[in-house]
């Protein structure tokens, strides 16, 4: 258990249509490390690392609170956990899958395809997602030197009152097709 202080709370709900969408770090590492891959040892090692020992982003957590409307980790696969912050802000997602953030450890060790299905399905990264409004989008730069943590521009929340699923993928502006949800807990 903990105390917040006296600084504002980063809730799942929050988030707005035409927030961006970010993401810390890279994503899939610890679902590739699972998978039975081609890479070298020093790849595989990488990503064995990347499951054994997650590095949690304490630092990018508090300083996004400046900035960031709604977030969560992504612990059970950025679909389903993006989803949580869209059913808790009332809206959908937009996700530009070429824009995902993926490793050149896992790249080695697995094909694209097999990449982007780890950073969307995949948990246990323990990065972060959060929506950040237009207006205060200028701030990421000094929260990522801040925090030392790379940001990821993915996509952006949009109207979700018509969607069967809140999260849309696409890639160089079309429909993505992806069957893979993320772990679901019950």
């Amino acid at each position: 258990m903990g105390d917040a202080g006296s600084e504002p709370l980063l809730y799942r709900r929050g988030g707005s249509p035409g927030d961006a969408v970010y993401v810390t770090g890279t994503l899939g590492d610890a679902a590739a490390a699972l998978a039975i891959c081609s890479g070298s040892e020093a790849d595989k090692q990488t990503l064995r690392e990347r499951f054994e020992y997650p590095q949690p982003r304490i630092a990018a957590g508090i300083a996004l609170r400046r900035c960031a409307t709604a977030g969560i980790d992504i612990s059970d696969g950025l679909i389903a956990d993006l989803e949580h912050i869209c059913r808790a802000s009332g809206c959908g997602a937009r996700v530009d899958v070429d824009r995902l953030p993926l490793s050149p450890a896992m790249l080695a060790c697995h094909e694209l395809d097999a990449g982007r299905a780890f950073a969307l399905c995949g948990g246990d990264d323990y990065e972060l997602c959060v929506a950040v409004p237009k207006q205060l989008e200028n701030e990421i730069a000094d929260v990522a030197q801040q925090s030392e943590t790379i940001l990821t521009k993915i996509g952006e929340l949009i109207d979700g009152n018509s969607l069967v699923n809140p999260v849309v993928l696409e890639s160089n502006g079309r429909s993505y097709s992806f069957d893979g949800v993320g772990y679901e807990h019950f």
